[in-house]
């Protein structure tokens, strides 16, 4: 209990008054509600949520608005207050747009028009007030039950933090960005790279970007080889944040899925390869063999971890054992995730025993396992995105799951709830608490209040943005996301052979375990759980992060001083390139671009 002791007597170095918490907080949800509408039109630019690496981008923009004279314990606690909104675009905005997407296409292949209420109906009919139809009281209910993952992380804080001694390196950049801009006498050189990070992204928005495709040549030859280059702004900053064996881990997966893991499904028929396809149609193609693959990689993965993890899963059991206060917060913890169970039992009308059971299983055994496995994998990556989650699709279509209801409320990678985001981005706080002095109860209670009021803020973005956008593709280019919501209805309505799974899941068996082996035999040259990561990403991206590894090697070799100033300067930029997106955004809405 020692350590209990020291977490609660760490209460702040620098922020001594509730009336500097409550500063914090302000400033903090007012830059999370800029970052949450930039997550928001980002999800649909990019195609992917970049909220988990804005906490590094937070403290750049909090120092200009606390002033010179902020400690970097208020920088950070806006930053925590900020990151609360901006994660909830992960659940809110990010899920209506993708339903959205989904009830247009359900309508259009199917030619019906029983899409569920609860989930999506025409957004029209409910502004300006988006609560008098039913789909957002899902999102709001199902954001809140998340929260768990927040209980999940403070248990393990001690596991993760300490007796494994993770890095998570957002935790440690945003720390450590919230110390360097106090010590920034003028905000100038701050001011030119988030200009930088502007005008890069506007040009990479409005002016036709090039992007090169060769996935047709090999498909006309009927082999399954990704090959394609793009430049994408934001995840380039990214990958020259993250540490560089991490980003190269990531490329590095990402890589030899695109040249060797999808020909060699390809070969075997694990999935179909039409002659001439593109990389997007041979990505959908091949969905069903990535999530297998995935889900077979994750399982060598989990038992080297629960390994590693045993003793210290015995420090907690005795823990809670010891502690009335521990054994009630997990007691809670587990009845929230049951919670998850029950709605969705009854939101598909009570569908019996067999869904109980295996219903069961899902929460008290996989979805636990799965936030370790992500929360793990946010130590050493920092980034996680969605790469374990298609683990309890496979899990779930395999014990005969269909429809809408069960996915939506229990699936990670098809539904709404993600506890083990939140788990592993309440993680990355405590690190950063931990180095700069501040109450982990403090942080992760401005992180969940400022999350669920971000909750009821963001999901009028994702309202917004459907209501100005629509399907026009030239504004808000969803076409990215075609292959995955089709991908999707085929698993809500069962329409694929589970055996398909199997073939897949042992190719990612054989991949992790050789790469486990070739870690313990000669080195640590890659990083696990970051490849498998990767996997999951195309080819263009695994390019860039691998450029981002090397640039930021390179970097380092000048020295520790160096390398803070430069990621100081990438996370200026990147803070840039999420305002360019607001500009453009508003610029669109008016006809500028």
């Amino acid at each position: 209990m020692t350590k209990d002791l020291a977490d609660e007597a760490s209460i702040a170095l620098g922020v001594k008054t509730q009336e500097t918490v409550l500063r914090s907080l302000v400033v903090g949800v007012l830059i999370g509600a800029l970052m949450g509408f930039v997550n928001s039109y980002g999800y649909a630019v990019t195609g992917y949520i970049v909220a988990e690496i804005s906490l590094v981008v937070v403290p750049i923009i909090a120092r200009l608005l606390l002033g010179s004279k902020a400690e970097p314990q208020e920088i950070f606690l806006a930053s925590v207050a900020a990151f609360g909104v901006s994660f909830s675009t992960v659940i809110t905005s990010g899920m209506v747009i993708t339903f959205f997407l989904t009830s247009n296409i359900y309508q259009i292949f199917y030619r019906a028009n029983d899409f569920p209420q609860w989930l999506y109906s025409d957004v029209a009919i409910c502004l300006p007030n988006i609560f008098v139809c039913q789909w957002p009281y899902t999102y709001i209910a199902l954001a809140a039950l998340s929260l768990t993952g927040v209980g999940f992380a403070y248990m393990f804080r001690h596991i993760f933090l300490d007796k494994l001694n993770l890095p998570y390196p957002i935790g440690i950049a945003s720390a450590l960005m919230s110390q360097i801009v106090t010590t920034v006498r003028t905000s100038r050189i701050i001011l030119l790279s988030i200009l930088a990070g502007i005008l890069l992204q506007l040009g990479f928005l409005v002016l036709p970007t090039g992007s090169v495709d060769l996935t047709p040549l090999f498909a006309e030859k009927g082999l399954g080889v990704l090959v394609k280059l793009s430049l994408d702004v934001t995840m380039l900053l990214i990958a020259l944040i993250i540490p560089p064996r991490i980003s190269g881990s990531i490329g590095s997966g990402s890589i030899i899925t695109s040249l060797f893991l999808l020909p060699l499904g390809a070969s075997l028929a694990l999935y179909p390869v039409r002659p001439g396809a593109s990389s997007d149609e041979l990505l959908n193609a091949s969905s069903w063999y990535l999530a297998s693959l995935v889900f077979g990689s994750v399982i060598p993965l989990l038992l080297a971890i629960l390994k590693s993890i045993r003793t210290p899963l015995v420090y907690l059991v005795r823990t809670i054992n010891e502690s009335a206060r521990s054994l009630s917060l997990m007691i809670l913890l587990f009845m929230g995730l049951l919670g998850l169970l029950v709605l969705a039992y009854f939101r598909s009308d009570s569908p019996g025993l067999w869904f109980i059971l295996f219903g069961l299983i899902l929460v008290l055994i996989i979805i636990p396992l799965l936030i370790i496995i992500t929360s793990w994998g946010a130590g050493e990556a920092g980034t996680v995105s969605q790469a374990f989650y298609p683990s309890s699709t496979v899990y779930m279509y395999v014990t005969g799951f269909r429809g809408f209801a069960p996915y939506v409320y229990l699936d990670h990678y098809l539904g709404v709830p993600m506890p083990s985001a939140l788990s592993a981005a309440s993680l990355q706080i405590l690190r950063g608490s931990r180095i700069l002095g501040v109450s982990p109860l403090t942080a992760l209670t401005i992180f969940s209040l400022s999350y669920l009021l971000g909750s009821l803020i963001t999901i009028y973005y994702g309202a917004l943005l459907i209501s100005i956008y629509g399907n026009d593709p030239s504004k808000m280019p969803l076409d990215r996301w075609i292959p995955y919501t089709i991908w999707s209805l085929t698993i809500y309505r069962g329409e694929l052979d589970p055996w398909q799974t199997l073939p897949g899941a042992a190719v990612g068996v054989i991949t992790a375990t050789m790469l486990l082996l070739a870690n313990r035999f000669l080195g640590q040259a890659l990083s696990p759980i970051p490849f498998v990561i990767g996997l999951t990403l195309p080819s263009d991206l695994g390019v860039l992060f691998i450029l981002g590894s090397f640039i930021r090697w390179l970097v380092s070799r000048f020295g520790a001083v160096a390398e803070k100033q430069f990621v100081m300067l990438v996370s200026s930029a990147l803070a840039g390139a999420g305002i360019a997106i607001v500009i453009y955004t508003f610029g669109s809405i008016s006809g500028l671009f």
